[in-house]
């Protein structure tokens, strides 16, 4: 039904050779996924679009994960950010300003019930912004908190918070971190009422809000805008990205060897999903997945003890929950150490 005898030729050639490869290659282990994804996989992916275009098919109104026109499986268009927000269509028209605020008042102190601390404080942005500590500080410093946190890169493109999943949309995030005592401990009747006496905010919330109710400084416009702002926190162009969407390898034998071995044998990637590599499972990408597997709390690997952080089990009660923490990005890994929820380990290996 295609138009074009070129992209008929482009897809059959594509897909007689992907297949031929699949015959041949049909051990589990000694499978070269890195080389099946760049040569038959994402081009195919690619020409996608190519084929609505060719047959005048408009995209669905439907919220998809996958943007309509994407033309790679992996790189900073594909994913369509809007898709995780409880609000799919909201905000469009003033996408920019409404980042940009965002961007102000997560590097703003007056988030803090002390006015010393901002978002940034454990989110660096040096460190992927995540805070390179084994377990995070407490407000005041006042001791520390049972876990650290996490890499804040790709976090819009999940379907879940927290190390334990407790809620659902980064709006609900900023409220839980800008209210719990022993984080920012603020108050948004006090942010609110601070916010309102400086001139430059209210021009920023207007311009982020443009005809919208959220003109006025409030706690929730506060909240959307720093939603905004980390979803705008994608990074899906690394050297391994750049490597399977261009024509040439960029990556070292080594890394593709990884690679596969991540995907296939050591089976990382039943946990930390391609493309993002975190929980978010495709291909609808409506949950982001926990897991339970006995993080230690000592690196002994002869005389380990379990770590006594229960996790998902301290949000519901249940069982099933105990020792649940939510599978986190693995992108960036050089800059977010020390790894796991309690920081066990100081290196990847």
């Amino acid at each position: 039904f295609i138009n074009s005898k070129k992209l008929r030729r482009q897809i059959s050639k594509l897909l007689k050779k992907g297949n031929n490869y699949l015959l041949s290659n049909n051990d589990f282990e000694s499978f070269n996924r890195y080389y099946f994804i760049k040569n038959f996989a994402n081009p195919l992916f690619g020409l996608f679009k190519e084929v609505g275009d060719d047959l005048k098919i408009k995209p669905m109104e439907i919220p998809m994960a996958i943007r309509w026109d994407a033309l790679t499986m992996i790189g900073n268009n594909t994913f369509n950010r809007d898709y995780f927000k409880s609000d799919n269509n909201a905000f469009i028209n003033s996408k920019n300003d409404l980042i940009k605020l965002g961007n102000i008042l997560f590097f703003d102190p007056i988030l803090s019930g002390n006015n010393e601390r901002s978002c940034a404080s454990c989110h660096k942005p040096e460190l992927a912004f995540s805070d390179g500590l084994s377990s995070s500080i407490s407000f005041n410093f006042e001791g520390s908190l049972k876990r650290n946190s996490p890499s804040l890169i790709n976090v819009g493109l999940q379907q879940a918070y927290f190390w334990d999943s407790r809620v659902n949309y980064l709006e609900d995030q900023v409220i839980d971190v800008t209210q719990n005592k022993s984080e920012l401990h603020g108050n948004f009747d006090d942010i609110v009422q601070f916010l309102e006496k400086s001139d430059e905010y209210k021009v920023l919330f207007q311009k982020a809000f443009v005809g919208t109710k959220f003109e006025k400084i409030s706690a929730e416009g506060i909240r959307i805008a720093i939603a905004e702002f980390e979803r705008s926190l994608i990074a899906l162009n690394s050297e391994f990205d750049q490597s399977i969407n261009q024509k040439e390898d960029i990556i070292s034998k080594d890394a593709i060897a990884g690679f596969n071995l991540f995907m296939g044998k050591a089976l990382c990637g039943t946990c930390h999903f391609f493309p993002i590599f975190n929980g978010t499972v495709p291909p609808k990408f409506n949950k982001t997945e926990w897991e339970v597997i006995g993080v230690p709390g000592n690196a002994d690997f002869n005389n380990s003890i379990m770590d006594l952080d229960s996790g998902r089990y301290l949000v519901y009660g249940k069982f099933l929950h105990q020792f649940a923490f939510k599978t986190p990005g693995v992108r960036n890994m050089n800059l977010t150490a020390p790894y796991m929820h309690n920081g066990v380990y100081s290196n990847l290996e």
